[in-house]
């Protein structure tokens, strides 16, 4: 009887077989292997599936860097900033530059957020990536950059560094649902005399502010308002992210650290030592589940944009990626192999999930068949016409914007996937391509101002349009508040 305790005690605490030694070993090359396979994913990713709002990134680099012809103001502009940049030496492949950064970027972050939360880094790399993750972290170029930067700005409150608000104003500038976790400033009150952590939170927000000065000025210059952008960002959300009926798919992800959870505590080891752990790392746990919580908020928040599915598995990345985190905050180098098993199954689903979704047809080829139409009849491409596939038309090079109400033709010409209702003669067809008009059109630029749009819609309804003002929309809606209106007025 007392040999087999001794021999279970010996079980429960020896440690890391021979085959996590040899991977934790050869962690190094696992580590570059990995990350090429990761970038090769998201190179496969863009050219099968040609991602609409992927796409949107790089016509609104074009714009900004190549006095392109599409823009689209209520978007987040770090992503399409980077990819501007590398065009110069890159040209037409910057958007591969773009993905490869990103997956360097997403490297680095977990590198650091290991350091800072004191979980070994393979594991946590190998883990953090599950299916949903690698599908859908870059796929359409936010998520990537701002779930990196939510994790540096996370290490950076650890370590009660000022920069937390560089990161979060970078994360902020990736894409706006990141000013959620601002908040998250105030755990540095939990650590240290209160004196030096109210210092370092308002220092911290000094830096926040002072990050976005280039932000606030191209606000200025282009649109003379300060935060134009990203209250047109919410004004969108507004009328577009709230619709009544929820879509709780995207939260089988959940499952995904639950399935985590069965592998890191099916070690007696992880197990007896929970209660412990748990006790020494309140901190970690608060911030990290706080964190949990506002991702889970954001998917909730997101509601009306999970329009057909679109958005329900990538606003599921925060909860998911931050639970993961959690629970890999109780995990230990004899993990290493069952999390390898986790992630050699995740890729394998990941490339499932691809194939399982890319489209009946290319979207750019139907776009060049739409222009070559085009061009047959009105021989130019320096012409702006409207369609309900105009993305993909202004990255094959014809000038396009989406279909206003009749009101608003003044006899541009539409090319439609799909017969259309409109007041513009059929000129001609090819297939699921139809061309309205009346032969004659003009070229201008395309800034698709989402407040221009709905007004347009509003007006063709005879209802009341939407005044331009950027402070009213944040202030005079759902968050009413004249004081704050006032600052804002004065500020902006």
């Amino acid at each position: 009887m007392e040999n087999r305790k001794l021999k279970r005690a010996a079980n429960a605490n020896r440690g890391p077989s021979l085959v996590s030694k040899v991977l934790y070993r050869y962690r190094t090359y696992i580590i570059l292997a990995y990350f090429l396979l990761l970038v090769l994913f998201f190179f496969l990713q863009f050219n099968l599936l040609q991602n609409w709002d992927m796409i949107v990134r790089i016509l609104n680099a074009n714009y900004l860097f190549h006095n392109g012809f599409y823009f689209e103001s209520q978007r987040a502009l770090l992503e399409s900033f980077v990819i501007g940049l590398l065009s110069y030496p890159l040209g037409g492949y910057a958007v591969y530059g773009f993905l490869t950064v990103a997956a360097i970027l997403i490297m680095y972050a977990l590198y650091d957020f290991s350091k800072a939360f004191k979980i070994e880094f393979l594991i946590l790399m190998l883990a953090f990536f599950n299916p949903f993750t690698v599908m859908y972290i870059a796929k359409n170029g936010s998520e990537i950059f701002l779930i990196s930067f939510l994790l540096l700005y996370l290490a950076a409150i650890k370590r009660r560094r000022y920069s937390a608000g560089l990161f979060l104003a970078l994360a902020f500038l990736s894409k706006y649902d990141a000013l959620y976790f601002s908040p998250l400033l105030l755990f540095l009150l939990l650590n240290g005399r209160i004196s030096d952590s109210i210092k370092k939170i308002l220092i911290s927000i000094a830096v926040f502010l002072a990050s976005l000065i280039p932000y606030f000025v191209y606000n200025l210059l282009a649109y003379g308002n300060a935060i134009y952008t990203f209250a047109l960002s919410y004004l969108y959300y507004l009328n577009v992210g709230t619709l009544p009926n929820f879509n709780c798919t995207g939260l089988i992800e959940l499952l995904i650290p639950a399935i985590l959870a069965m592998f890191i505590f099916s070690s007696k080891k992880n197990r007896e030592e929970f209660l412990k752990k748990a006790k020494r790392l309140k901190f970690e746990l608060s911030l990290l589940l706080a964190s949990f919580i506002i991702g889970l908020y954001t998917y909730f928040a997101a509601n009306g944009f999970f329009l057909n599915n679109l958005g329900v598995y990538r606003f599921a990345l925060l909860p998911t990626s931050f639970l993961s985190v959690i629970i890999l905050l109780f995990s230990s180098k004899e993990d290493l192999l069952k999390v390898f098993i986790f992630s050699a199954l995740s890729m394998i689903l990941a490339f499932y999930l691809l194939s399982s979704s890319m489209p009946a047809y290319s979207p750019l080829s139907i776009a060049y068949e739409a222009k070559s139409l085009f061009v047959s009849v009105y021989s130019t491409t320096n012409c702006t016409v409207m369609s309900n596939d105009w993305v993909y038309l202004d990255y094959a090079g014809l000038p396009a914007s989406p279909i206003l109400p009749a009101t608003g033709y003044n006899g541009t010409p539409i090319i439609s996937l799909g017969a259309t209702n409109t007041s513009l003669p059929l000129i001609t067809s090819k297939g699921n391509i139809y061309l309205y008009g009346y032969g004659y059109c003009r070229e201008h630029k395309v800034q698709s101002n989402f407040l221009t749009n709905y007004n347009a819609i509003l007006k063709s309804r005879n209802a009341t349009l939407i005044p331009d003002d950027p402070c009213g929309w944040l202030f005079n809606g759902k968050l009413n508040s004249n004081m704050l209106l006032d600052i804002c007025e004065k500020l902006t």
